[in-house]
């Protein structure tokens, strides 16, 4: 048996081994975050096979098959059964930081675009300023910034954790943010492997975009606006979106789904790929879904 074939085995196994270790939640769906990084090892492996096929040291060329096997049992290792040897180091040399914009009235809208990076995000409406935010990271700080021009205030917020780790479990990035909802909001989130909790019941939604990585989302839509168009492109994730009850409901999914669910939602699958719910074609106010996801699980229901 030619070591090619022995790799592309140990790859099938390994593969399948995470998903049904995901499945019985021994590992955490972010260990796809850190697998995707380390994909030059597939590299290595084709050059260990070609420089040795050939030769006198053909017996060599398993040590592809092997590096891929340890790829996998390492990465498996680090991210899930070591996960009490390194609880003490997650607190080291953590950083606290706050950021915020105040609130000097007569803005017409406000943009916000959050790069976000790996960790855990929870976004909602706040009081007082026009946003704030607080930072708890232990790599790289946060770079934030702010203009106004024409009465629309424009928010980037970049929170990356740009800093090599190969292992990213034993870092710290969480965010919490509250804006304000007074005014409309146009939010572009671009985030890593993440848990995201996001209510925006409270706003009136102009735009959202969500790009993603493996995601664990939590996402609360709210009636402010007449026809909301959100578009949600993620990777391997777990999706739970609520919307409000009376608001009409436009599903476009190219996803791979491992399950779907819609709880209180009645929803009929028309002409080409849109779910649309019973109401969609009467209800004064309307959100647009358009999602694109790897292996996820999506659920959607009122509230």
């Amino acid at each position: 048996m030619s070591a090619k074939i022995v790799r592309r085995g140990v790859f099938l196994i390994g593969i399948g081994s995470v998903l049904l270790l995901n499945n019985f939640a021994l590992l955490d769906w972010d260990i796809w975050y850190d697998l995707l990084r380390l994909w030059p090892v597939i590299l290595i492996c084709f050059g260990l096979e070609r420089l040795f096929r050939d030769s006198r040291l053909s017996g060599l060329t398993y040590l592809s098959p092997i590096v891929m096997a340890l790829t996998f049992a390492g990465v498996m290792y680090y991210q899930g059964f070591s996960k009490e040897e390194f609880a003490d180091f997650e607190e080291y040399d953590r950083e606290l930081y706050h950021w915020s914009v105040e609130d000097e009235g007569g803005y017409s809208a406000v943009k916000l675009d959050i790069d976000f990076g790996a960790g855990s995000l929870w976004l909602k409406s706040g009081e007082g300023a026009l946003l704030s935010a607080k930072f708890d990271y232990d790599r790289d700080p946060p770079r934030c910034r702010y203009d106004v021009d024409e009465g629309v205030v424009s928010i980037k917020i970049r929170s990356e954790q740009k800093s090599f780790s190969l292992f990213s479990r034993k870092h710290h990035n969480h965010a919490k943010i509250e804006v304000s909802k007074k005014y409309p909001l146009d939010l572009s989130l671009d985030a890593g492997a993440c848990e995201l909790n996001l209510d925006l019941s409270d706003f009136e939604l102009t735009d959202f975009e969500l790009d993603g990585g493996v995601c664990d989302i939590n996402l609360k839509f709210g009636d402010g606006a007449e026809h909301l168009r959100a578009t949600i492109d993620v990777g391997v994730s777990d999706l739970d979106i609520q919307i409000p009850r009376g608001v009409g409901l436009k599903l476009v999914k190219d996803a791979a789904l491992r399950s779907f669910h819609h709880r209180g939602i009645k929803l009929a699958k028309v002409s080409g790929s849109p779910y649309l719910s019973q109401d969609y074609s009467t209800a004064e106010k309307k959100i647009d879904i358009y999602i694109d996801a790897g292996l996820s699980s999506l659920a959607i229901s009122n509230r």
